[in-house]
């Protein structure tokens, strides 16, 4: 396995339990834009937990807290890429 190719071991393809890549992202997304997804989420949910609530203080957001905002956040990239015509990961307002 290179290293564009992403593990098939599930606990792999997840951050203190919350996986990288839904099934409904899985069925919306060719190979490669998983796996750039997948990159995008473990950076941002990594983030989130170690510096997101105050990055200032090194301060992040409990793995309770994170979890559902995760679905949510995979929820409206969904919605993004169906309304706006395609992948992406630069969503801005």
């Amino acid at each position: 396995m290179d290293d564009n190719t992403p593990s098939t071991d599930p606990e792999a393809q997840k951050i203190h339990g919350i996986p990288l890549l839904t099934e409904p992202v899985q069925a919306v997304l060719n190979r490669r834009q998983q796996v750039d997804y997948a990159e995008e989420r473990r950076d941002l949910l990594q983030w989130l937990i170690n510096l997101g609530k105050d990055p200032e203080h090194g301060e992040g957001y409990s793995v309770n807290t994170i979890k559902p905002r995760s679905y949510r956040m995979d929820k409206f990239y969904r919605w993004v890429w169906k309304e706006y015509d395609g992948y992406t990961t630069e969503i801005t307002p």
